[in-house]
């Protein structure tokens, strides 16, 4: 018996990640590149998060909290589906991860056995793909194109 898991085997990587070492050499090379491979931003925090971010530690904000999120951001989504969507979403429905990977992974894991076909947009979230193949589905990319304004038409 092995120190992994055989599954481990099936866990790829995201394309946006390969292509760093080309976005670093081109960089290093003095090209001048607009990094489009994650969702890094390219500039820091702006101060004033940074200061109400330090007076929320200050108070003592810095501890777990609710498992499905902060109860004031979790009621303002749920506002914001309902103005902006149409969507009438109670805040008690509404889950706040750090990230899409989290949520992604779980629900492919829940709902997704070996053998499935998983359809997924593409161009569209890197995760996608790595994670089909790890739960042991199929990955099925769903081109979008950008005269359709890469949606579903």
């Amino acid at each position: 018996m092995g120190l992994f898991a055989t599954r481990i085997q099936a866990l790829g990587t995201e394309n946006a990640f390969k292509v760093g070492v080309d976005i670093a050499r081109a960089e290093a090379a003095g090209k001048d590149v607009i990094r489009l491979n994650l969702g890094e931003p390219d500039f820091d925090s702006p101060a004033n998060v940074n200061r109400v971010a330090c007076q929320e530690i200050e108070k003592g904000n810095s501890h777990y909290c609710d498992p499905q999120g902060l109860a004031a951001l979790r009621e303002a989504i749920a506002q914001h589906l309902c103005l902006t969507r149409g969507i009438d979403a109670s805040p008690d429905r509404v889950v706040v991860t750090p990230g899409a990977k989290p949520p992604i992974s779980y629900s492919l894991q829940a709902y997704v056995e070996p053998g499935d076909e998983v359809v997924y947009p593409s161009p569209g979230y890197p995760l996608f793909e790595s994670f089909v193949d790890y739960v042991g589905a199929r990955p099925r990319p769903l081109l979008l194109a950008p005269e359709t304004g890469f949606t579903v038409r």
